[in-house]
């Protein structure tokens, strides 16, 4: 079936793979072009929604061209195309070849006052066409954002090293941790070691700007918290003192962690905070489920997502073991912590957007700043 666009490849590199990472980012910066829109022939769909004949638009770039010409075109262009169609609704409602029409005569009819001047992102390596972009916008490339937080590492005491990356298209999560516990704590009949990390994020197409901010690694199960991210911990790709503001923000990151005591203190107090969670009748427990996973929402972090942490909650302690024998399994057994660790578990299976929501949710759990 005839798409309108790709979905962006995403990749996660851990520990050892640090070359593996500075060679995919290598690889796209050399094939990266700036490509601004001087003709109309340079945007125009063709029969298989390919753009100068053989660039391809990610989901991305094809939501930006859309929003640009007609807010609501998108979604519109997406279901007329047929792409969530299911069997059991008539093929005749949906065509491919007129979704394509559909964009292209806005394209024809708004293209002087609406795209004219605007850049297009292309990878010539891939062939895709990643982003439709501002001519105002200041482009980082995740390479220069890994150099430069690489230098900014170096100078730490003790110096932290790379830990893991995910790269989701043009958006990079780059973290680097201390390998020597930043403190630990003494739970049941087992030792938490927690370590202390650094966090960067860019979206080469400006969405998310850079972002900055400490983590705390826990090591059983390599789950983070992530401190929340103020105004002066992003970076928008635009105006003449964007490399000003970003090295500001590679020098605050380190200034924005907490004592060890603090942590400890109030890891401490989650591991006796006890959620309330009852083992009573499945109509009850849903209800008691719901109702903390409504405490978890917030805009960046939908219901449907906090259900999951909650469900995850629920059936996984964690501890490993307790003094009486295996992990408890009862839901009125649940700690705050249980939570926090839940929420840090959950993080790693989300795209990068709803990962750094869900382990800043985590760390506004550990700092009690959301009531439970």
């Amino acid at each position: 079936m005839k798409e309108l666009s790709i979905t962006a490849e995403s990749r996660r590199f851990f520990a050892a793979q640090e070359s593996h990472l500075q060679k995919a980012l290598e690889d796209i910066d050399r094939h990266t072009v700036m490509w601004p829109i001087g003709r109309i022939e340079d945007i125009l769909l063709d029969p298989d929604a390919k753009v100068a004949g053989s660039y391809k638009l990610t989901t991305l770039a094809l939501y930006q061209l859309c929003n640009t010409l007609c807010p609501g075109l998108y979604g519109l262009a997406r279901e007329l195309s047929g792409i969530n169609r299911t069997v059991e609704q008539a093929r005749s409602d949906y065509s491919f070849d007129d979704s394509l029409d559909f964009i292209n005569r806005l394209i024809r009819r708004r293209f002087k006052t609406r795209l004219a001047g605007k850049i297009l992102l292309r990878n010539t390596n891939t062939g895709v066409i990643d982003g439709v972009l501002n001519a105002q916008y200041r482009w980082l490339s995740n390479l220069s954002l890994y150099d430069m937080v690489a230098q900014a590492m170096e100078q730490l005491s003790p110096k932290p090293t790379f830990w893991e990356a995910n790269l989701s298209g043009r958006w990079l999560l780059l973290r680097f941790c201390v390998k020597k516990p930043y403190f630990e704590m003494d739970i049941v009949d087992h030792k938490e070691r927690f370590y202390l990390g650094y966090s960067y994020s860019n979206d080469e197409l400006g969405r998310a700007a850079v972002r900055g901010g400490p983590f705390i690694l826990r090591k059983d199960g390599h789950t983070a918290s992530l401190a929340p991210v103020s105004p002066q911990d992003r970076v928008r790709h635009q105006g003449s003192n964007f490399n000003n503001r970003l090295q500001f923000l590679l020098n605050e990151c380190p200034r924005k962690i907490e004592k060890s005591e603090v942590y400890l203190s109030n890891m401490l107090r989650l591991t006796q905070n006890y959620l309330a969670l009852s083992s009573a009748l499945p109509g009850a427990r849903d209800k008691e489920r719901d109702k903390l996973a409504r405490k978890l929402t917030r805009e960046q972090f939908p219901l449907t997502i906090a259900k999951k942490v909650v469900a995850s909650l629920c059936a996984q302690a964690s501890a490993v073991s307790t003094a009486a024998g295996p992990a408890i399994h009862r839901n009125s057994a649940r700690t705050s912590f249980d939570l926090y660790n839940a929420l840090g578990r959950e993080a790693k299976t989300l795209p990068i957007r709803y990962r750094e929501c869900a382990e800043q949710l985590a760390y506004s759990v550990l700092i009690n700043k959301i009531s439970l």
